[in-house]
């Protein structure tokens, strides 16, 4: 018997979630948290323990709002972190080009905190799949359109992996894409098969 039940309830209204949740899970349905992770602060805790608790926060939020307690929930949080400063998504333009810039020429990494938890609280696990991404140096054009035209907006640390590189930003990812994307989808699909 599987330890997570259908069906399977995505705590998040991000696209990118949606796309890589649907590359692995043929039927699931997308329930919007109702938490604004902007008001809490992380205190003393690790960049790694904040983006794992965010994703937790989520999911319970989620499994609050339902009535119907059949299926799980998944949920989870991405930031980037340089050294032990932690970028969420920006507010602003000027905030977006803040961050990329001091990206620009070293490693970060990019943290995916996920949890999932059964609808009548039978299970639940979490955790956090981390990858590295260097953003090399570039300026003109290039930059500009990417503040421009809001494309920072909804992204941590200002910037889509894919969509950036397929523009010629000159990107590298040591580890999963998809944990960069959003979504750590090897982990969940192991997740998924468990047996109890």
């Amino acid at each position: 018997m599987k330890l997570w039940k259908e069906p399977i309830i995505l705590a998040s209204t991000s696209p990118r979630r949606k796309e890589l949740l649907a590359s692995i899970v043929q039927n699931f349905s997308v329930t919007a948290p109702k938490i604004d992770d902007g008001v809490f602060g992380r205190g003393t805790m690790s960049p790694r323990q904040w983006v794992q608790t965010l994703a937790v926060l989520k999911a319970q939020n989620v499994q609050q709002q339902r009535v119907s307690k059949t299926g799980c929930i998944l949920g989870a949080d991405t930031v980037c972190v340089l050294g032990e400063r932690i970028y969420g998504q920006p507010q602003s333009s000027d905030e977006a080009r803040a961050m990329i810039v001091s990206m620009m020429g070293k490693n970060h990494e990019v943290l995916t905190g996920w949890c999932i938890i059964n609808a009548d609280g039978s299970a639940m696990q979490s955790g956090v799949e981390e990858s590295i991404v260097r953003v090399g140096e570039f300026s003109g054009k290039l930059f500009e359109s990417h503040l421009e035209t809001g494309a920072w907006r909804g992204k941590a640390g200002g910037y889509n992996y894919l969509e950036c590189a397929r523009l010629g930003w000159p990107l590298e990812c040591r580890g999963e894409i998809d944990t960069v994307i959003g979504l750590p989808t090897k982990k969940i699909q192991q997740l998924l098969v468990e047996e109890i």
